[in-house]
């Protein structure tokens, strides 16, 4: 079969296609097409092989093209559009057998941690947050989630380098043998001159890892280094436009996922309308904002809470605010971070915690209402409630423990040697 070539497109390209779109509505696999086009039409393997290149050229992404609902003509179409000269309509997407066949819920990337259905899976989203919040543990305890769950991670790091990234994933809970398995790192990369690049990069990470998460620390970091000004629309553009045309033209079954780290304006609360610094339009390029806020200091001896809030929605399906615990897990100890209900919260979280620490403090003594009252300070009866709900629940070693008389009124203690043998939250003596 000989390939004489029309205005650069291969004649037999209709043909071919058609017999291609043919078996796509049996079912076959891409690899299952060349073979019967090889079969049927009598070419080459690398024959069939350059006929596909070439209606790639023409319907402009291979994964759409295997992706698309079966429309009569869209072959055609695309390479009638090639031929009259116009680009964009050689990039022509068929949309009407999607909107038949019922477009699907969207998904989410596993997140146990934060909490599930957070971030949509196939997404780019900016995660925003003052200096030192916490942006990154955050993405490193999703990086840890999404390699427990077996998916690829990527991680492009221009803030912390290697010896501090370990140190985190080490605190994080993760292994090296599942780091080793899932994860990638790319520490202060220099093999990337323009913000077009993004796009053939992400691309070709998504066919190395299909449904990899991708995340971006950070975003001023990048800027910076293409000379690009975060205050300018257009300069935004540069850089988030080619990201999110790789997540979006990627094939849906393996659809990337990327998380662009940004840094707020010192004065931005959770309240303002706008969580990223600089231009308002990195907003409207992403499909989703995050506000990551340090309400309470934390360390590795002092427990403190974050919040998440979400400040932009394309779909508007996400929780607009959710809580966590972090820190004072101690020397040696992975990083405690826990979600907690937005009524533990504010006065009454802070209570809460004060009677934790408090007992935790004197591990083995018991105390009284009055006792926790008299060393805490606040609302009696939110110092009464924050007992109770303790010795309540088998999750914290905090217990009940009942005096023998006539009203048996309990103390209130806390015994992690006798909760970590058996966990019973509330025994009498």
């Amino acid at each position: 079969m000989t390939t004489a070539s029309t205005n650069g497109v291969p004649p037999e390209l209709l043909t071919l296609l058609m017999l291609a779109e043919r078996y796509k509505a049996q079912g076959l696999s891409p690899e299952e097409m060349i073979a019967k086009l090889v079969t049927e039409a009598r070419c080459e393997r690398s024959e069939a092989e350059a006929a596909i290149a070439a209606s790639v050229a023409a319907s402009a992404n291979y994964g759409r093209w295997w992706g698309a609902s079966d429309e009569a003509g869209a072959g055609e179409r695309a390479h009638k559009a090639s031929e009259g000269g116009s680009k964009l309509l050689a990039e022509e997407v068929p949309i009407a057998g999607l909107m038949r066949e019922g477009v699907p819920e969207p998904a989410f990337l596993p997140s146990p941690t934060l909490g599930e259905r957070l971030f949509y899976e196939g997404s780019l989203f900016l995660f925003a947050g003052h200096k030192k919040a916490g942006k990154s543990w955050a993405m490193t305890l999703e990086a840890r989630d999404c390699m427990a769950a077996e998916r690829p991670v990527v991680y492009v790091d221009n803030e912390n380098g290697r010896e501090l990234f370990a140190e985190r994933l080490l605190l994080s809970g993760a292994t090296p043998e599942t780091v080793e398995a899932h994860f990638h790192y790319v520490p202060f990369p220099r093999g990337l001159a323009k913000p077009a690049e993004l796009r053939p990069e992400i691309e070709a990470i998504a066919r190395k890892f299909p449904g990899a998460f991708i995340v971006f620390d950070s975003m001023r970091s990048f800027m910076g280094r293409f000379g690009l000004d975060p205050n300018k629309d257009v300069d935004v553009d540069q850089l988030l436009g080619p990201m999110m045309g790789a997540v979006k033209n990627a094939p849906a079954d393996g659809r990337p996922t990327v998380a662009v780290i940004d840094h707020s304006n010192r004065t931005t609360r959770s309240t303002d309308e706008y969580a990223a610094a600089g231009s308002f339009a990195k907003a409207a390029a992403v499909d989703a904002v995050y506000f990551f806020e340090k309400v309470e200091p934390f360390s590795r001896d002092v427990r403190g809470l974050v919040r998440i809030a979400v400040k932009d929605d394309r779909r508007g399906l996400l929780d607009f605010g959710r809580h966590y615990r972090v820190g004072g897990q101690g020397q040696g100890e992975p990083l405690f971070f826990e979600g907690v209900d937005a009524s533990e919260v504010g006065t009454t979280g802070r209570i809460r915690e004060d009677v934790r620490e408090f007992l935790a403090e004197r591990d083995g003594e018991s105390f009284a209402l009055s006792a926790l009252r008299l060393a805490i300070t606040g609302p009696n009866g939110d110092i009464d409630a924050a007992a109770k709900r303790f010795a309540e629940n088998p999750r914290v070693p905090v217990f009940a423990l009942y005096e023998r008389g006539p009203n048996r009124a309990p103390k209130y203690g806390h015994d992690r040697e006798r909760f970590e043998a058996d966990g019973d939250p509330g025994l009498p003596i």
